[in-house]
């Protein structure tokens, strides 16, 4: 009788044993989204040609790595501090000024030429945030007037698509590249 116990008990053990090294490889196994991130973070041209490998057009390599940033990179209000694009990579939050640093910093590893666009646009009416705004005018100077109860600034950026000899919209945060897809983005009225 234990025989046969140890019978039926082995080939479970055996078996438990196996899935449990399988689960272990697969759950420490990084993902490829998890390389390209350590990969940006040693290597940021690199990490441009990976990400953007697929890619046949200036656009098209903007726009892999534009999204891959705007889906891998969490959102972080700003808080004011000067980061370096390095600083940014490794705290993988950012705001839409420290995403534009880092796309334009991996796009120019691409030889693509880029420029920063800064603009302030319509925001939803918060008192509250225009209090904040108020405060931070108060405390800092004019210069942060671009912050209000409507209103916001934004960075985003435009880049040279030689083929076509165009600049187009490359807005990191939104993950938008285009003008078709930006346009829709931000100030579509549903209209074809």
């Amino acid at each position: 009788m234990p025989l046969m116990r140890f019978g039926i008990f082995l080939p479970s053990v055996v078996l438990l044993l196996t899935f449990g090294l399988v689960s272990a490889q697969t759950q420490t196994a990084p993902t490829r989204d998890e390389q390209w991130y350590a990969l940006a973070r040693t290597d940021l041209k690199a990490f441009a040609q990976q990400v953007s490998k697929d890619a046949t057009s200036e656009l098209g390599r903007a726009q892999a790595i534009v999204r891959w940033l705007a889906e891998h990179f969490e959102w972080k209000a700003t808080d004011y501090q000067k980061r370096t694009v390095q600083e940014i990579i490794d705290r993988r939050g950012r705001n839409c000024n420290e995403l534009a640093m880092v796309a334009l910093a991996a796009m120019k590893e691409l030889n693509i030429k880029l420029r920063r666009v800064h603009e302030v646009n319509i925001y939803t009416n918060t008192p509250e945030r225009g209090e904040r705004a108020h405060q931070m005018v108060k405390d800092k100077g004019n210069t942060f007037s671009v912050f209000g109860r409507h209103h916001n600034d934004h960075v985003w950026l435009e880049l040279y698509d030689s083929p076509t000899n165009e600049w187009f919209p490359a807005d990191p945060s939104s993950g938008l590249v285009g003008v078709d897809e930006w346009l829709k983005g931000r100030v579509w009225f549903g209209l074809s």
